[in-house]
């Protein structure tokens, strides 16, 4: 899934914190209800104009959010991607 479909940052709209699009939703509010223990069917019927990708991308972009920048040779081999050197 590619959260950049789905999660966007607008200035002026919830503080231009990150949230679902179309929405005033944000990614920190679905993540801390959900941290508080409501479902994905709580949401959804709560909610009812998101769906389950948009769900999904709450999480996928909190998790790709919390990985450490690929900086070096040695972060891209941990990671197992290439390394593409900065330009300049």
């Amino acid at each position: 899934m590619d959260w950049q479909e789905r999660i966007v940052c607008t200035p002026g709209v919830v503080g231009g914190r990150p949230r679902i699009k179309g929405t005033r939703l944000s990614v920190a509010l679905i993540l801390e209800m959900m941290a508080s223990g409501a479902t994905e069917e709580y949401l959804l019927a709560n909610y009812s104009h998101i769906c389950s990708d948009d769900v999904r991308a709450c999480l996928r972009y909190a998790s790709e959010s919390l990985e450490p920048p690929i900086t070096s040779e040695i972060d891209a081999w941990i990671a197992g991607v290439e390394y593409e050197q900065p330009a300049g």
